[in-house]
């Protein structure tokens, strides 16, 4: 037989009101009042929110039975990779259960910021306290998902390349923000142009990869220099999709350089 059980039975049986008091007053010193009082969980109800379009994350806080008492306040910590009163407004650290309810919510509201971030999670912990229980599960957490991305453009920043010397050209790819993500970025492009890749210039991949808290990497185009009269060439990037970026609108989203031959015929 469980303590409530017992000591329901021993009052309402064979113990006078005096005898009830004193009982109660003990078994409270005894055992601890959170031992008396109804046991609290708490679950996402919606573990998703979003910036853009605003969609708030929900907690429910429950009790195991409906609140035949006086409104109960129930306590909580926060925690997470998310920032309060930057990236969702901040909690109280309470929440109260009315009498004649069996549970509450607590409303994650995200910020809509223009900071290019991924998800970040809050998490609520109920906290101890003698007028309740804390049961199991007694902490949930909401993802917030952020509606800003980076933006990534191309520019020849050295747009004239040559075979004498092998005088490079070079190429910049750049992000809307310095990448703040925790690893590279790596941007997609395709390779036109009249020159022929690794014939008419050193091989070039069809990518190059932005470093954590970098904004911008180059892409070298070297000149091979061959024999053949064949006038100048070109070589032109055209970004693509890939991702954790959005592609720029024209004509931000492809640049050209021009190999100068060094090559002519002789009569």
């Amino acid at each position: 037989m469980s303590l409530k059980k017992a000591y329901r039975f021993l009052t309402t049986s064979f113990i006078g009101n005096g005898l009830k008091k004193a009982l109660l007053v003990g078994a409270f010193l005894i055992f601890g009042f959170s031992g008396f009082g109804q046991v609290v969980t708490i679950v996402a109800s919606d573990d998703s929110a979003q910036e853009s379009p605003l969609d708030a994350g929900e907690y429910t806080v429950s009790l195991d039975a409906v609140n035949t008492g006086p409104d109960l306040t129930v306590s909580y910590t926060v925690s997470g990779t998310a920032t309060p009163g930057s990236d969702y407004t901040a909690l109280t650290g309470t929440v109260v259960i009315a009498s004649g309810q069996q549970s509450n919510t607590i409303l994650v509201t995200p910020i809509n910021d223009t900071e290019v971030e991924s998800s970040e999670t809050v998490v609520v912990t109920l906290s101890a306290d003698a007028g309740y229980t804390v049961g199991t599960p007694n902490n949930a957490t909401v993802n917030i998902a952020s509606d800003d991305s980076y933006t990534a453009s191309i520019a020849a920043t050295d747009a004239s390349a040559s075979e004498t010397g092998t005088d490079s050209g070079t190429f910049t790819v750049s992000l809307s923000t310095t990448n703040t993500s925790g690893g590279p970025i790596v941007v997609n492009y395709t390779i036109g142009g009249t020159a022929t890749n690794t014939n008419d210039y050193s091989n070039i991949v069809t990518s190059v990869s932005i470093p954590n808290n970098a904004i911008s990497a180059p892409v070298t185009i070297t000149p091979v220099d061959d024999a053949l009269v064949e006038g100048n060439e070109t070589v032109i990037l055209t970004l693509a999709t890939g991702t954790g970026y959005l592609v720029a609108a024209s004509p931000n989203n492809t640049a050209t350089v021009t190999i100068a031959d060094n090559d002519s015929y002789t009569a």
